[in-house]
């Protein structure tokens, strides 16, 4: 049943297209972590959905036009950031200021008027609308 789930939003988000510019601050709108295949017990799941939530749900994504990232509020975590955007691929990268290396990337969607981060590390989906 998964996989015919996993299958499903595959196959929608092919049949999309990227937006052709990410610059701005985005608002993430919805967290979703149902589709991951990580495995866990239910109880498990349920809590790291109810951290990320509690971490992603209203957050803003800031691309600046100076391709520095900044996550609002903060993420402890989360080291600060340069991106870059391949809009053939929908694939943000975003790495560390003056490094190479790769903290985070992130599958963009644009499907029936909605846009959507896709983590691609985790299979986090992040429902967002544009800010600015």
């Amino acid at each position: 049943m998964k996989a015919i789930i996993m299958l499903l939003l595959l196959t929608g988000l092919w049949n999309s297209t990227p937006p052709k510019d990410v610059t701005g601050k985005w608002q993430v709108d919805h967290v979703d972590i149902s589709g991951s295949t990580m495995k866990m017990s239910e109880q498990e799941k349920a809590m790291m959905i109810k951290t990320l939530k509690t971490v992603f749900l209203n957050a803003v994504f800031d691309f600046n036009a100076n391709h520095h990232f900044y996550i609002t509020p903060a993420v402890k975590s989360m080291p600060k950031g340069d991106w870059e955007y391949n809009p053939e691929k929908g694939i943000i990268r975003i790495k560390e200021v003056n490094n190479t290396g790769t903290i985070m990337l992130i599958n963009v969607v644009e499907k029936d008027g909605s846009t959507v981060f896709e983590m691609v590390e985790t299979q986090l989906v992040l429902k967002v609308h544009r800010k600015s």
